[in-house]
């Protein structure tokens, strides 16, 4: 990196985050006060004839040549002075744009992650949108939709100068969907457990309109869609009109009509990093979620599949939706609430490990903070509403989901935007997940004003979790269960919310990387 700078070893992806995370503001600043150090160490080097192997070619020459060039030197020192400053001075503020960076990183960072949060909140809440009014079929159950807690362990920050449009088409989202036949339905109610449906997966992320890829040839509900608007040309107008009714389709499969209920699952796999996917203009709005899901598993990955639409806000977003099979084929897997993780009688359970277990409570004490005041956290989270990926009757600790039931037959066509409070009730359930997480045990109803016999007993659990847990662990969940007495009657704002999420994620933060 020194020998060429700015060379390939620079554009590294990992050493090419760090130098812009540091650098912040001032990239072209560095840049061009390394390239005037390489020039005047050029010139330099030409006035003294100093080659490329850096020795001095009139050093080894005769006496008398050897005497001249001295001679010389001392003539036109004043020239080399001021090349040496010039150099000297370079070097100076490098080190004073470093020093003052590297002072103001964590401040920066801290910004950076709020900028991203705030993105992940909006989006998130915009697809809960786009999903609530594609989800236009005639199922008589309601849906089911909920966000995955799957997260990067390293996100990548952004820096002011990076576009928030850029940012936002680099993320993409995870939507795994389940269906099941009306034969064992009849009477409108889904008598099976949600985790014993069929799965297959998608991608979700937002259009990119100035790109082009081949086109999905998917059914399509012959009914117009409730409230689903799309733009009527991909321009920066933002002029949208109603869907017209699809031309007449050949009739689903019987296995397509015997749909009576769809569970959607969202997860949320984002990454600055993302690879940019195929977009088509000739691709259509998904107006029947219901027909896309059955019939996904048989269409090519990384092909679009259709879009859908929010245009609950004054700017329209809309989102294209790509089949996956990270999971595997549709059949190979489901779903399993942490609940019956918890209370199996099988080995299900003893087989997660402590870095698991941390791991895990890493991944849901951080969706306490990026989905914070999204319609995906209107409640304080339990073992009933976070979900596992299971394959062959094994959970899979890293693919944790949580459930959102959408409304059914309200009508509505959007949702006004969605806020909570924070309160110290949120907190106080995330330190009884954790425990009961590390303790692999239901501990049961236990809220903040829950009488002093409970309190005591989490206490006693508590010691317990710590000679399993360690001091980290167990500070992180002792500092949810204590949020009471640290605020006491005093209400818990957002600033301080976050301030306390992020205490938590950072003593598990610290475990996760001592496992490493």
């Amino acid at each position: 990196m020194i020998k060429n700078p700015f060379g390939q070893s620079w554009k590294q992806q990992e050493v090419h985050h760090r130098i812009r995370e540091k650098l912040w503001r001032n990239p072209k600043v560095f840049e061009n006060t390394v390239r005037d150090i390489e020039v005047a160490v050029a010139e330099l080097q030409s006035s003294l004839q100093i080659g490329s192997d850096g020795k001095v070619a009139w050093l080894e020459s005769a006496a008398l040549t050897r005497e001249w060039k001295i001679f010389l030197f001392i003539l036109r020192k004043e020239d080399y002075r001021h090349l040496i400053a010039r150099i000297s001075d370079d070097v100076s503020k490098l080190q004073s744009i470093m020093d003052l960076n590297v002072e103001l990183q964590p401040e920066r960072r801290r910004r950076s992650q709020g900028r991203m949060l705030r993105l992940v909140r909006d989006l998130s809440g915009s697809i809960y949108n786009a999903i609530r009014m594609a989800l236009a079929c005639a199922c008589s159950a309601p849906h089911h939709v909920g966000l995955g807690l799957k997260l990067l362990s390293q996100p990548q920050s952004a820096i002011p100068e990076d576009d928030e449009e850029d940012i936002v088409k680099s993320f993409r989202f995870h939507l795994v969907a389940s269906y099941h036949n009306s034969s064992t339905d009849s009477d409108g109610s889904d008598p099976r457990p949600i985790f014993a449906r069929r799965w297959c997966e998608m991608f979700v992320r937002s259009a990119d309109e100035c790109l082009t890829a081949p086109t999905c040839n998917l059914p399509i509900s012959a009914k117009p869609a409730r409230g689903v608007r799309f733009l009527s040309s991909f321009s920066s107008s933002g002029v949208s009109s109603s869907l017209p009714s699809s031309p007449q389709l050949p009739q689903p499969t019987p296995a397509m009509q015997s749909v009576s209920a769809t569970t959607i699952m969202l997860s949320s796999i984002y990454t600055l990093i993302a690879p940019i996917l195929p977009l088509n203009e000739g691709v259509r709005a998904i107006t029947d979620m219901c027909q896309l899901i059955h019939c996904l598993g048989k269409q090519k990955s990384g092909v679009s599949c259709g879009f859908i639409i929010d245009d609950s806000c004054s700017r329209c977003r809309k989102y294209d939706i790509y089949p996956h099979g990270g999971l595997g084929n549709v059949g190979d897997w489901l779903l399993t609430s942490l609940r019956d993780v918890l209370d199996t009688n099988d080995t299900a359970c003893p087989q997660l490990s402590y870095k698991e277990k941390v791991g895990l409570a890493y991944i849901i004490s951080s969706s306490m903070l990026q989905l914070h005041k999204t319609p995906w956290l209107a409640s304080s989270p339990t073992q009933d509403t976070i979900f596992l990926a299971q394959q062959a009757g094994i959970p899979i600790y890293d693919k944790a989901f949580v459930r959102k039931e959408m409304p059914d037959g309200s009508g509505a066509t959007s949702i006004s935007p969605y806020s909570t409070t924070c309160t110290k009730e949120t907190l106080f359930s995330l330190g009884i997940l954790l425990l009961e997480l590390i303790l692999c045990q239901v501990i049961g109803h236990v809220t903040v004003s829950s009488q002093p016999r409970d309190r005591l007993r989490v206490s006693e659990l508590l010691d317990k979790a710590h000679t399993i847990g360690g001091p980290n662990y167990t500070s992180a969940v002792q500092r949810c269960l204590e949020c009471e007495v640290h605020y006491g009657g005093v209400s818990l704002g957002e600033e301080s919310y976050q301030k306390e999420i992020s205490t938590i994620i950072g003593w598990l933060e610290d475990d996760l990387k001592a496992m490493q």
